[in-house]
């Protein structure tokens, strides 16, 4: 099945103009703004816009009110909140809530409710946060479109014939369109990345283990998901921030005794900042109306005094690079099947005839269970080369930009697989899976990834830029993002 962006337009989504989360809290705080009343307005956004996007799919009003309503309470008597005090949010549906199911949109497990929260959900409430419910994901979180079986399609806020990407798409189209200033979401392979370069907006896949997925789980709670993290969507670096620092830090289960004190981007001048560009690659092309926006942003760095320079790279093989992750990402994607369910799928796997989406990647799952331990201690051997060549690159350069994907969003096709599915780039078909060697640059090293939206193409159709920088530089990244929309901004 192949989509054509270029038959499609956007407009953009009046809820991008919003209160950011940084100014709901600071209203909040200032006693210009109740958390009740914020928790209000977000209600009423989510009824306003939910009913044709369908991305908040759970909701626990009755406790968000008397969360609201407790933080309220505390604040008059003269108690401090948290960095959070009083913003709505919500969480991907993977992650555990209290009192609400988890069930990555498979049948099963639609009612598998909660009697915890998650590491994430947690911290977001000792922060301040007032959890509204969970959003949107595609079935099992194995694809770049928002679908699946319990709860239907997230629909685009741009255009709502139009993917809002996966598989954190829900968060993504809830904060595009104004429903929440902030949603949480996970990346494991671009799921943060892909969401909110289609929708618009600015999303971290933060650097590996800087944030807790324990809790975000069909499982025990204890394994910690390798290549996976939590991280926020929000419509500003600075809300990035804000949310980022709010719920990074060890998990339960990890050595309660280490502490990690972010640097930060500093005042130094845009001019001083060294930049990295790789805009386009040959195994993976990006559309031409996609990569003229790029070119432009780059362009806009340079007007700002930013040294840019075009087609650096890490002395890589990405082709070999992206190879090792689909092989480590079904590795760990296969631990998640019972032996009940190996059986089912390797017989599915084996199945006479030509394979289906279906039937493809339950061989991909079954090949990721059978993978020996020697096996994966060499391809985990070539990942920690590949972190080794990053880090000299970094020793360079402040950052790499790169694109997010080959396209901007492609048409919502709820019938297919990802595995199914093109993509048109420069007027031919493309397998869509090929992206991940865009999606997973920062996913197989550990780095940190901020997708910031640069504009629109000719038919109005938002798209973004990664950041990527050295492990760790999380949120010299956004500070980065902050100061160059800034200077943007007043030019």
């Amino acid at each position: 099945m192949t989509n054509h962006p270029e038959e499609h337009s956007g407009t953009r989504p009046a809820g991008l103009d919003s209160p950011s989360a940084f100014e709901t809290v600071r209203a909040v705080k200032s006693g210009n703004l109740t958390a009740k009343a914020a928790l209000e307005l977000s209600l009423d956004a989510i009824e306003r816009e939910n009913g044709t996007l369908n991305a908040v799919v759970l909701m626990d009003v009755g406790g968000a009110q008397k969360a609201a309503e407790e933080l309220d309470r505390r604040r008059a008597d003269g108690l401090d909140n948290g960095p959070l005090d009083g913003l709505p949010m919500t969480i991907k549906e993977a992650f555990h809530m209290e009192g609400l199911p988890t069930s990555w949109g498979i049948p099963e497990y639609q009612d598998n409710v909660q009697s915890t929260d998650s590491v994430v959900a947690r911290r977001l409430r000792q922060a301040g946060a007032v959890l509204v419910g969970k959003t949107n994901l595609p079935q099992g979180m194995e694809d770049w479109e928002t679908d699946n079986e319990n709860y239907g399609s997230t629909k685009n806020p741009w255009n709502n014939a139009l993917s809002a990407g996966g598989s954190s798409g829900g968060g993504a189209a809830a904060v595009a369109s104004g429903m929440l200033a902030a949603d949480i979401g996970s990346d494991t392979g671009g799921s943060l990345q892909i969401p909110a370069h289609f929708c618009g907006i600015y999303g971290i896949k933060p650097t590996y283990n800087l944030t807790s997925v324990e809790g975000h789980t069909l499982g025990t709670d204890i394994r910690n998901q390798d290549m996976n993290t939590a991280g926020p969507l929000c419509r500003t670096p600075e809300d990035i921030d804000l949310i980022l620092s709010a719920i990074a830090g060890p998990g339960e289960f990890d050595q309660p005794g280490w502490s990690l004190n972010l640097k930060r981007f500093d005042d130094r001048p845009l001019s001083s900042l060294r930049v990295a560009a790789l805009l386009n690659h040959q195994s993976c092309p990006v559309d031409g109306t996609y990569l003229d926006v790029l070119h432009t942003y780059i362009e806009k760095l340079r007007s700002l005094g930013v040294t840019v320079d075009e087609g650096v790279y890490p002395d890589l093989n990405f082709d070999h690079a992206t190879k090792i992750f689909n092989k480590l990402v079904r590795s760990e994607g296969s631990t998640r099947l019972s032996d009940e369910q190996f059986r089912e799928v390797s017989e599915l796997a084996n199945a006479p005839g030509e394979l289906t989406g279906r039937e493809f990647l339950a061989r991909l799952n079954a090949q990721g269970r059978t993978l020996s331990h020697r096996d994966w201690l060499r391809l985990h051997e070539d990942r920690l080369q590949i972190r080794r060549v990053w880090g000299q690159f970094f020793m360079n350069y402040d950052t790499l930009l790169c694109p997010v994907s080959s396209t901007a969003a492609p048409p919502l096709i709820e019938s297919s697989t990802i595995l199914e599915r093109t993509i048109v780039v420069n007027g031919e078909n493309m397998p869509m899976l090929k992206q991940h060697l865009w999606s997973s640059m920062a996913v197989l090293p550990y780095l940190p990834a901020l997708t910031v939206p640069i504009g629109q193409t000719e038919a109005g159709l938002p798209v973004g830029i990664n950041w990527l920088g050295p492990a760790f530089s999380d949120l010299q990244l956004t500070g980065m993002a902050a100061a160059v929309a800034v200077h943007l901004h007043r030019g």
